[in-house]
């Protein structure tokens, strides 16, 4: 291969449109109808008051942090999915820590699912005024069906479903903010609370549902490693360089579009402190007839992107778990239907629960888990075994990680 050819590649792998689509990833990940909704926003931000219109950025740059120093380690080890980064990060102690990786990815997976046939559910409770259970069980059933026969379809419209989402919220927004102006004004330059901090002072508690947020969020680091390194090659960053621009371009939407939504509930506090559609709730609330129309593209658009989410969510946990059912008595098909099931079983039992249950309780609850087992690991060991990669690189060295099954369970009975 010529000098020319290599060069040729090498641009055409890391094009400008491949390294805005990395920072798309993260955008896409991130702007759902758990964003959308507001309820998220609520539970982590505007409850605490008036530092909501900066700690989001805050929440942000450790996301920054954690997802250059994953997509770069996939790149320098040619990681292909999470399991694979664990097994990077704690090499021959990889075995004895997984299952706790396993655990909470079980939980993570029920909780997140759960609280996407909860968000649908509380809206056809809103719109229709139906039976926030039987909506329930409805979702389920619509996510069960497209996770098996039509994750193809979800998976090419979801990235659409996002943008439209926001380009239907961002004048939403405005209208909303025009509207409830003096409100934030106040809040702010009277430097306001909305509840008291248990066993601490406000101004702590504030920074640390910031990092609870960002660590919850920090979660999302492999999926959009898994994605960048699975993509064709034209599509593919690699480079330390180039992955931080795509990274930089991801919190620049990012932190853009949560101030904003962080700044638009904020400005309807108190009054949507326990609503579980704030951003509904005060879309209703503005006058004329540009808002209705608005408000109405919203919630269908809201409910496409909970359906969206819930779908991806769902046939991810399939065909993870499908993969464990050895059994040759069925087909492949039944064995999805099976494990699909179960998922929803599991899921719907979170749902039961309810929409701000869910994220007020176990979205912070995995916020705090991902500080031990997301943040402090990948800021820590990430950062060492990056480092430790181009030392060995720069000395004509390969560092690699074999080819390893995708579920933590596969690993560990190897080891043993």
């Amino acid at each position: 291969m010529t000098q020319s050819n290599v060069t040729t590649k090498k641009k055409k792998t890391n094009s400008w449109a491949a390294i805005f689509g990395l920072g798309c990833i993260w955008f896409g990940t991130h702007v759902g109808g758990g964003f959308a909704s507001g309820t998220q926003t609520v539970s982590f931000f505007a409850a605490w008051g008036w530092m909501a219109v900066f700690l989001p950025v805050l929440s942000m740059l450790l996301c920054y942090a954690i997802f250059v120093t994953v997509v770069e380690a996939g790149e320098n080890y040619k990681l292909k999915h999470g399991m694979m980064f664990w097994i990077m990060l704690y090499r021959e102690k990889s075995k004895y820590l997984l299952p706790i990786y396993e655990a909470s990815g079980i939980l993570s997976g029920a909780i997140s699912i759960g609280t996407a046939i909860a968000g649908a559910a509380t809206l056809l409770e809103w719109v229709f005024g139906f039976n926030y259970y039987l909506c329930a069980l409805i979702a389920a059933i619509i996510y069960l069906l497209f996770a098996i026969y039509g994750a193809h379809i979800i998976s090419r419209i979801s990235l659409v479903l996002s943008v439209l989402l926001v380009v239907c919220m961002i004048p939403l927004f405005i209208m909303i903010l025009k509207q409830n102006w003096p409100t934030l004004a106040a809040v702010v330059s009277n430097k306001t609370f909305f509840l008291e901090a248990p066993r601490t002072n406000n101004y702590i508690y504030a920074l640390w549902m910031a990092l609870k947020y960002g660590s919850f969020q920090a979660g999302m680091g492999v999926t959009i490693m898994t994605i960048n390194q699975n993509a064709p090659p034209e599509e593919r960053v690699t480079g330390r360089k180039n992955i931080r621009k795509g990274i930089l371009i991801g919190l620049i939407i990012n932190v853009v579009l949560l101030v904003l939504n962080s700044m638009t509930v904020l400005s309807g506090m108190p009054a949507v402190l326990t609503s579980s559609l704030p951003v509904l709730e005060m879309a209703q609330g503005v006058p004329g007839a540009s808002a209705k129309t608005i408000t109405v593209v919203y919630q269908i658009i809201l409910g496409a992107a909970f359906i969206s989410t819930g779908v991806t969510l769902s046939n991810g946990q399939i065909r993870r778990w499908t993969a464990t059912l050895k059994t040759e008595k069925l087909s492949p098909r039944r064995k999805q239907i099976i494990v699909g099931i179960a998922v929803m079983i599991i899921s719907c039992l979170a749902a039961f629960t309810g929409l701000r249950t869910l994220v007020n309780k176990g979205y912070q609850a995995l916020g705090v888990i991902g500080i031990f087992l997301t943040i402090i690991p990948t800021l820590v060991f990430g950062t060492m075994r990056n480092i430790q990669y181009r030392k060995k690189e720069a000395a004509g060295e390969l560092d690699t990680i074999p080819e390893t099954p995708i579920t933590y369970m596969h690993y560990w009975k190897k080891q043993k």
